[in-house]
């Protein structure tokens, strides 16, 4: 039986690590593109919550646990949010 996409990329660390840095110089582009963007100061305040991840992907697995924390903050910047790629 062979694998689907996702399963055979997260089964090969090296294709897990390129995705992971891929997307990491995505959002560095896109930082750039749009200077005024919330989401670096919204990765800040769940860093500075204890919260490590290297990309925004990665938020979603704490969110189970740990909603109460992150949900109030997200809902605060999606507020501000005035780029139609954060709303």
């Amino acid at each position: 039986m062979s694998k689907s996409g996702i399963d055979y990329i997260n089964s090969r660390p090296e294709l897990v690590r390129e995705w992971i840095e891929r997307d990491k110089e995505n959002f560095r582009e896109y930082v750039a593109e749009c200077p005024d963007s919330l989401i670096p100061l919204f990765h800040n305040d769940l860093r500075n919550l204890g919260f490590k991840f290297e990309i925004s992907s990665q938020i979603m697995h704490f969110l189970p646990k740990y909603k109460a924390e992150i949900l109030p903050l997200a809902i605060q910047y999606y507020k501000q949010a005035t780029d139609k790629n954060e709303i």
